[in-house]
């Protein structure tokens, strides 16, 4: 595998190895592609520097034909332009030109002169253009023949609400510059794929593009967001793909490159993915498929959401290696410790260097500009005093088991190089957030605590808690210190992602004042509630799962506390597409306009259906050197 960045345009380039046998696509050898991008990027650079390009943006792909004003004169020459694994996909070069006329596509068996489909399906080489703007709904998947372009450039063209592109035993395909969203599944029905041969096809996925044992495809330059299934994926024995210069938002599964662990076909599997922006609203497949995570782990500080999402923790500073599990001395950590780590005036982006159980003497207090990184070793804190964050900012959380937390206190504490003091009897918290902002944790495993797993209080906000997993607690979750400090009313939490599990009873969360933006959770088991509140908080619950408990009595998810109901009745409290199983009820109040709800929204919800597969990954990851987590 091999990884390039080049930092002074934040652009990003990594390349994908799996291997699979196709006799027309014989083997790349991933080091001498990756060279060679490199050099076109240096390339490009180096002209750009120079003078020689003025639209120049160091981007090869793009330098290649961008600055060309006759571009639509010389369309084809974009064939020219493509880079790695998927760099000889010419599409339909040397073909005609094809004006796509027509939006609809009322017939996927015998499809009219002047639609997409006719084009598509045909033999000859064709680059496909558009006379004009158009949304195009297709009635079945657009089942495309070999040497194709799909040049979008000069109109906006969106593929959407529909079944959408799949690419399956054919090679030499380009498609470029569409918009694909909103695609939908498609299937039980005849669907033509060449002008000779026409087809049943089963139930499709949904993809946004379905790549299948096809190879020398590029996608390029293509917006892609909400399909039932991935937006892209590429399996069966697929290769010699590019896709680069992409936008990807609002989606759970991003991309599946492999069919399954068990069909080996896909050994040879090679995939460029190069200067894509994974953006807002995406859940999941995207650095989790990256098996070089391990050398640039610090690209975890983009990807959060929600109100915690400008979040950067340690990004930028040092990597510090935790190589010793001890707490002898929190007044003066020795090096190697996570207390000297987490208590520096630099930012440090904190790993660790085997499994390890940490049993902390007191409070874990952090400085600012943090990021505890668990991924690669099996990493407990547990036994003792816990996480303090307190009026720091930007800390992150991620891939740490956290449990069977004490109280800590009447005892001295250093909290910085310069300055320890003595604390008081804490509550024994699994993560205490104390008048912090731009918080993010996330794919921890949190359980059995003396007081919560995750409180923030006293004016803490811009936070984000996701992905993950809490059993066997009682108040889990306490967001606001008390009905009377109004200091929590510009309190802002997103809680995502999360799997609520065995043996929790209430306060997933307890909310006081502020917004709370509760979004595409499993919550598997509770016994007392789910979701509380008092001080007329803002709870916006979107696309998530509430199983209730068997108990009759413990069906309500909400508990308005501490009001009358002429009060509470009056706090914007709304369920908005969650799904609610085995008699659960959500109690709503307030108002029900969106508008009233503008400050307790942080992301796009996903459908409740699919609660199940993008909280499976919930807690604490497996992340081994060398493969993805």
């Amino acid at each position: 595998m091999s990884y390039i960045t080049t930092t002074s345009l934040s652009l990003f380039f990594f390349l994908f190895s799996f291997f699979t046998f196709i006799s027309s696509s014989p083997l790349q050898d991933p080091e001498l592609v990756a060279q060679e991008v490199n050099r076109k990027i240096n390339a490009s650079i180096a002209r750009r520097n120079l003078g020689y390009l003025s639209c120049g943006t160091g981007n090869p792909i793009d330098d290649c034909w961008r600055c060309d004003p006759n571009w639509e004169k010389n369309r084809q020459r974009l064939a020219d332009c493509a880079i790695g694994f998927g760099k000889n996909a010419i599409g339909g070069k040397g073909g005609k030109i094809y004006v796509v006329t027509d939006s609809g596509d009322d017939d996927p068996v015998t499809p009219k002169p002047g639609t997409l489909r006719y084009a598509v399906i045909q033999d000859e080489p064709l680059w496909i253009i558009f006379q004009r703007d158009m949304v195009i709904k297709l009635k079945e998947e657009l089942i495309m023949n070999s040497f194709k372009t799909i040049d979008g450039r000069g109109a906006s063209v969106h593929i959407a609400g529909g079944p959408c592109i799949t690419i399956q035993y054919v090679t030499n395909v380009i498609v470029h510059g569409i918009n694909i969203h909103d695609c939908k599944q498609g299937g039980n029905a005849m669907v033509r794929d060449s002008p000779r041969h026409y087809g049943w096809r089963t139930i499709s996925d949904g993809d946004g593009v379905s790549i299948f044992g096809g190879s020398h495809i590029w996608v390029d330059h293509c917006s892609l967001s909400n399909c039932n299934d991935g937006l892209i994926d590429a399996i069966h024995g697929s290769t010699a793909i590019t896709l680069s210069n992409n936008y990807m938002t609002h989606h759970d599964k991003v991309m599946l490159l492999g069919h399954s662990d068990t069909y080996t076909q896909d050994k040879n599997m090679q995939v460029t993915i190069a200067f894509n922006h994974f953006g807002e609203g995406l859940v999941q497949r995207m650095p989790r498929c990256d098996p070089n995570w391990e050398k640039n782990r610090q690209r975890l500080a983009d990807c959060a959401i929600g109100f915690g999402k400008n979040a950067i923790g340690g990004k930028g500073g040092k990597i510090y290696v935790v190589t010793d599990s001890g707490d002898d001395d929190p007044v003066t950590p020795k090096p190697g410790t996570l207390r000297y780590a987490v208590i520096q005036d630099e930012p440090l982006w904190i790993i660790f260097q085997r499994d390890m159980v940490i049993k902390l003497k007191e409070e874990l207090i952090m400085n600012s500009f943090k990021t505890i990184d668990g991924r690669g070793a099996s990493v407990h804190i547990a036994g003792g005093p816990c996480i303090t964050i307190q009026y720091v900012t930007n800390v992150i959380v991620h891939g740490i088991n956290i449990h069977d937390c004490k109280q800590g206190g009447n005892a001295m504490v250093r909290d910085s190089p310069r300055h320890y003091g003595w604390r008081t009897i804490s509550d024994g918290d699994g993560v205490s957030i104390f008048g912090g902002s731009h918080i993010w944790v996330d794919h921890c495993s949190l359980s059995n605590c003396n007081d919560g797993l995750i409180d923030a209080i006293h004016g803490s906000t811009a936070i984000t808690l996701s992905n993950n997993y809490m059993t066997h607690h009682d108040k889990v979750m306490l967001l606001g210190h008390s009905d009377t400090y109004t200091q929590d009313k510009n309190m802002q939490v997103t809680i995502a992602f999360n799997h609520f599990g065995e043996g929790l009873v209430q306060r997933m969360p307890r909310c006081r004042h502020g917004y709370f933006h509760v979004v595409n959770n499993d919550y598997t088991h509770w016994e007392m509630y789910a979701i509380g509140g008092s001080a007329n908080p803002t709870i916006n619950s979107q696309g998530n799962r509430f199983v209730a408990p068997n108990d009759r009595f413990s069906k309500e998810v909400t508990k308005h506390e501490d009001a009358p109901e002429n009060e509470w009745k009056g706090w914007n409290w709304r369920s908005e597409g969650d799904l609610l199983v085995n008699g659960a009820f959500f109690t709503a109040s307030g108002a029900g306009a969106s508008s009233s709800y503008a400050r307790a929204s942080s992301l796009s919800a996903r459908p409740s259906s699919l609660v199940g597969s993008i909280t499976t990954g919930a807690g604490a990851l497996s992340c081994r050197k060398g493969s993805s987590c």
